[in-house]
C-alpha cells in the first residue's frame, strides 16, 4: 500500500469541488464524483481513502470539518489517497443515464469473480468512454461484483438512476507462478559454509486452464481451440524457461547473501583483505544467473510474436510482463554499486479496440449473456 497526491484546481475560490464523501472518523470515503467535478479528469476514484487534504489530517475530523476545509481552500486541492497494490492497475470508467430508466446499450456475461463487456451498441451510453470489449468489471458504483451473479449486476444497474461508474482492469495476463513441491539436500558446493543445507524444489504452473477460455478472451470472441494454442505455448516453451531461470537466480542470489552474512560476521569491512578467492565464485554464479534471466526473455519473445499472430485478429494485443529486482552484490568493491534485472512473469493480453460481439456468438452454458 502507498500514498499518492491527486491534485486539482478551481475555477474560482467559491467554486465547488463535485465529490461525495463520508467519514468513519479515522478515513474520508469518496462515494461519488459528478461529471462537472474539478477531480474529473484526475486519478480520483469512489472508493478512495482521503487521509490528508492539502498537508492536514483527516484522522478524527468531522463531516462539518471536512465540509469546511475544502470550501475554505482558495485555488489548489491536494488530496493524499492511499492505494492499495491490487488496484494501481485498475481505470475507472464513467457514463450517465439520460433518464433513470435508460438502457445502458452493453452485453456483458457474469463471471465469479468479475463481469466482462462482450459488446458495446453504437447508442450506448458508453460508446463514447473508454469501456472496451473484454474490459473486466470488478466494482460497479464502488460495490464489488464478484460471487453475485448476473441477476444481481442486472438489478444493479437497473437501480442507478444517474451516473454509472466501472472499476475495470485493463488487461489480462497469463502469468507463471512457482509452486513448491518437494524439498532436496543440496550438495556441499551449492553454498559457502554451513552443512546439512535443505531447499526447497520449485515448479512453474501456468494460472490458468487449458480447458477453459479465460473471460477475457470470451469478451473478444476467441474460440477454445485458439485458447489451447496460446496455452500450449506458453505453457510448454515460457514455463519452463521462466521455471530454471528462477531456480537458478533463487539459488545463486542466496548463496551470494548468505556469503556476505558469514564474511560479515567475522570481521569488520577495515580488516576485509583487498581481495577473497571466493568472490571469483560469487562473480561466476551471478553470471550464469544473468544468463539465464536473458535466454529466459528471448524464449519469452518468440512465445509472444507466436501468440500475437493469433490474438491480433480478435482486437488483442499483448507484450511481456516484466518485474524489476535489484540483484545482490558479489563483490565488497562493489558494494555501493546498484545492479538492475528485469525478468518475465508472463504475458499481458491488452484490449485494441471496441468490437461489438455477434449476437450469434456460442457462450459457455454457465456465462449467459446479459443485454441492458
Amino acid at each position: 500500500m502507498g500514498i499518492i497526491k491527486i491534485r486539482a484546481n478551481k475555477p474560482t475560490p467559491d467554486s465547488k469541488i463535485g465529490i461525495k464523501y463520508l467519514s468513519d472518523g479515522m478515513e474520508m470515503t469518496i462515494t461519488g464524483i459528478f461529471d462537472d467535478s474539478i477531480f474529473t479528469s484526475t486519478d480520483l476514484k469512489v472508493g478512495h481513502e482521503v487521509v490528508r487534504i492539502n498537508e492536514s489530517s483527516v484522522y478524527g475530523k468531522p463531516l462539518e470539518w471536512i465540509r469546511d476545509k475544502l470550501a475554505s481552500i482558495e485555488d489548489e486541492v491536494e488530496l493524499d489517497v492511499k492505494v492499495h497494490e491490487d488496484t494501481k492497475n485498475y481505470i475507472q470508467i464513467r457514463a450517465t443515464k439520460p433518464s433513470p430508466d435508460s438502457k445502458l446499450g452493453i452485453k456483458f456475461v457474469a463471471g465469479e469473480e468479475s463481469v466482462v463487456i462482450t459488446g458495446i451498441m453504437q447508442d450506448s451510453i458508453f460508446s463514447s468512454t473508454r469501456l472496451k470489449v473484454g474490459h473486466e468489471i470488478f466494482l460497479i458504483n464502488g460495490t464489488p461484483v464478484d460471487g453475485n451473479g448476473k441477476e444481481w449486476v442486472t438489478t444493479m444497474l437497473s437501480s442507478i438512476p444517474d451516473t454509472i461508474i466501472f472499476d475495470v482492469k485493463n488487461t489480462w495476463t497469463a502469468s507463471v507462478k512457482l509452486i513448491t513441491v518437494g524439498k532436496e539436500v543440496a550438495p556441499e558446493n551449492t553454498r559457502v559454509g554451513g552443512s546439512d543445507k535443505v531447499r526447497l524444489l520449485l515448479r512453474c504452473v501456468l494460472n490458468a486452464s487449458r480447458t477453459e477460455v479465460p473471460l477475457f478472451f470470451v469478451g473478444h470472441g476467441i474460440p477454445i481451440d485458439e485458447w489451447e494454442r496460446i496455452y500450449d505455448a506458453i505453457d510448454g516453451d515460457l514455463v519452463p524457461a521462466i521455471g530454471e531461470s528462477r531456480h537458478i537466480d533463487d539459488a545463486a542470489r542466496k548463496t551470494v547473501a548468505r556469503y556476505w552474512e558469514i564474511q560479515m560476521s567475522r570481521s569488520t569491512l577495515n580488516d576485509r583483505p583487498a581481495k577473497d578467492p571466493r568472490e571469483a565464485e560469487m562473480f561466476k554464479m551471478s553470471q550464469t544467473a544473468t544468463t539465464m534471466v536473458n535466454t529466459c526473455t528471448l524464449v519469452a519473445t518468440n512465445v509472444l510474436s507466436y501468440v500475437s499472430s493469433i490474438v491480433a485478429p480478435y482486437s488483442v494485443r499483448c507484450e511481456l510482463d516484466l518485474e524489476e529486482y535489484e540483484l545482490k552484490k558479489y563483490s565488497y568493491k562493489n558494494q555501493k554499486k546498484a545492479f538492475k534485472a528485469k525478468r518475465v512473469n508472463g504475458i499481458k493480453f491488452i484490449p485494441v479496440v471496441q468490437r461489438v460481439i455477434p449476437d450469434a456468438m456460442v457462450l459457455p452454458l454457465d456465462m449467459a449473456e446479459l443485454v441492458l
